[in-house]
């Protein structure tokens, strides 16, 4: 183990050895990250997803938990050309989600960040971040009123 050549193939060999270790782990984020949440939006860009899929791997008890609202359900109100920032910011003011920046990760990943609807929101009384999200994307009214 003297020669410099069995010192440089050692080196090399636990080089080889980490480095597939990192791969294997950075899938098996993917993979668990994809199954959990669903597939990233096709529009982001690699290094975005792989920021994106990190900060969901290391969120992801935050974002599944369930909030249970005090009353019936609360009316939540988005206006046009409201930011999506501003709705997470006003979102977590009032206590329905639990962590600003993760809730915006999710909806950046999924594409759900372009397609908030402004409108008027009936929430659920109990709820996920998740599933907050995803009905932000729909502001068809529950009730209408019809003058006969």
């Amino acid at each position: 183990m003297d020669s410099p050549f069995a010192k440089i193939l050692l080196f090399f060999s636990i080089l080889c050895l980490l480095l597939a270790g990192v791969l294997l782990a950075s899938y098996l984020v993917f993979q668990q990250v994809e199954s959990t949440f669903g597939p990233a939006d096709d529009f982001i860009s690699l290094q975005h997803r792989i920021q994106l899929t990190i900060s969901l791997f290391l969120d992801k008890n935050s974002l599944l938990e369930e909030h249970t609202l005090p009353t019936e359900a609360g009316i939540f109100t988005i206006g046009y050309g409201e930011s999506v920032v501003s709705v997470a910011d006003r979102l977590a003011q009032l206590g329905y989600i639990n962590d600003k920046q993760a809730f915006l990760h999710y909806m950046q990943y999924k594409g759900l960040d372009k397609t908030v609807q402004a409108g008027e929101y009936k929430i659920p009384q109990t709820f996920s971040d998740i599933q907050l999200a995803n009905f932000l994307q729909d502001a068809t009214p529950t009730d209408v009123i019809i003058n006969i």
